[in-house]
């Protein structure tokens, strides 16, 4: 998967799944260590594009709006 490609929505969403999982998943699992790894890359990808924090939530409220 190239992040480059993703929409902005889509990445904020995969990277809030990969914190979900390594909420629940054990510290030391192979399950987590890949969450890690792809949640690092989303946020690598949305601070490249410029997204923080507030611009984050801006586009998660127009999408619900």
């Amino acid at each position: 998967m190239n992040p480059k490609t993703l929409d902005s929505l889509e990445l904020i969403a995969i990277e809030d799944e990969a914190r979900k999982v390594m909420e629940t998943a054990k510290t030391a699992s192979y399950l987590y260590q890949t969450a890690r790894r792809l949640r690092s890359v989303m946020q690598l990808e949305m601070i490249r594009r410029g997204l923080f924090e507030r611009q984050k939530r801006q586009l998660l409220g127009r999408s619900t709006a």
